[in-house]
């Protein structure tokens, strides 16, 4: 289910807050706008985003 729009409903708002939470809670950032808006389409776009940057990290 997509988290914007028809899906869950975010808003710009929440986008930041998942931003700065998962920079917070899993240290990876999302730079590129191009970039956050494929990251943050879907709960699974987001997991899969945060195992890719924190196994490049290790």
């Amino acid at each position: 289910m997509p988290l914007f729009g028809e899906g869950l409903g975010l808003d710009s708002i929440d986008a930041l807050e998942l931003v700065v939470l998962m920079e917070k809670y899993h240290g990876v950032k999302i730079t590129d706008e191009t970039v956050g808006r494929k990251v943050l389409s879907s709960i699974n776009t987001m997991a899969e985003f945060i195992l890719e940057e924190t196994a490049k990290n290790k």
